[in-house]
C-alpha cells in the first residue's frame, strides 16, 4: 500500500513538473510590459501621495486616476486572455534610471507617462483593461500637467 502511495505521488510530482515546464517553454507568463507599467503607476501613486499642496484638486484627481489605471492593469494581468508568447530577447524598461530633482508632481509625470508608453507596448488583451487604463493614465497626466502649471 505505501508503495502505492509513494508511486502515485511520485507520478503526480512528475505531472506537475511537466506541465509547468511546457508553460514555460511555451512561453506563457504576464506581459513584462505589464508589469513594468504596474511598476511605474505605483511609483506615480508614491510620489502623488507624498506631493506637495494639491493646487485646484488636481493632485486628487491624479491620485484617484492613478489608482484606478493600476486596478485595470493588474486585471488584465490576471486575465487569461492576456496571457502571450514572450519573444527571446524582448527587452522593457522597468524604471527610470534618473529622476531628475523636483517636485512629486513632475516625478509623477515622468512615471506616469513611463507607464503609458510600457502599456502601449504591451500584448492587447480581449477585456479592454488596457484601453481603461490608457485612458485613466491620460486622464492622470492631464491632472498632473494642470497641478503643474498651477505651481509654476
Amino acid at each position: 500500500m505505501s508503495n502505492k502511495k509513494s508511486a502515485a505521488a511520485a507520478t503526480l510530482g512528475i505531472l506537475l513538473l511537466l506541465s509547468s515546464l511546457a508553460e514555460v517553454s511555451l512561453g506563457y507568463e504576464t506581459d513584462p510590459y505589464l508589469k513594468s507599467t504596474r511598476t511605474q503607476l505605483m511609483k506615480a501613486r508614491a510620489v502623488l501621495i507624498a506631493g506637495e499642496d494639491d493646487k485646484d484638486g488636481h493632485r486628487a484627481k491624479a491620485m484617484a486616476y492613478t489608482f484606478a489605471a493600476i486596478d485595470e492593469v493588474e486585471a488584465a494581468m490576471k486575465s487569461r486572455a492576456h496571457h502571450a508568447r514572450l519573444q527571446t530577447g524582448e527587452t522593457f524598461a522597468t524604471s527610470i534610471a534618473a529622476t531628475p530633482a523636483g517636485s512629486n508632481m513632475r516625478k509623477a509625470l515622468i512615471h506616469l507617462k513611463q507607464a503609458k508608453e510600457n502599456l502601449g507596448a504591451a500584448t492587447p488583451d480581449a477585456g479592454g483593461h488596457h484601453a481603461k487604463a490608457t485612458e485613466l493614465i491620460d486622464k492622470a497626466i492631464v491632472e498632473v500637467e494642470k497641478a503643474n502649471a498651477a505651481s509654476a
